[in-house]
């Protein structure tokens, strides 16, 4: 699993990374995306592994400084990690 921003540093270090991974790849999640992910660092990091995108979730940066279990907001972003989570459980388990 690698996680990963929309810019072309962290793009090209992705990419050397995931090239010398050895095994499985499990996925790229793009984190705190605002708005739309843009569509060239998504085919980008979908020629390497499964791409999961999370959305920018103001309320949960928020909770989270002042100790708020994140499980326990009703957020996108934490909804998206979850999912995420599930998605790579299940395929290392098949």
């Amino acid at each position: 699993m690698f996680v990963a921003d929309e810019d072309p540093y962290t793009a090209e270090s992705a990419k050397a990374f995931l090239k010398l991974a050895r095994g499985r790849k499990l996925g790229v999640l793009v984190n705190m995306v605002i708005g739309m992910p843009k569509l060239k660092y998504i085919i980008l990091y979908s020629k390497y592994s499964k791409v999961y995108s999370i959305p920018f979730d103001e309320q949960l940066r928020i909770y989270r400084a002042s100790g708020v279990d994140p499980i326990k907001l009703r957020s996108a972003g934490v909804a998206k990690m979850v999912k995420a989570a599930v998605d790579i459980a299940r395929r290392l388990n098949s």
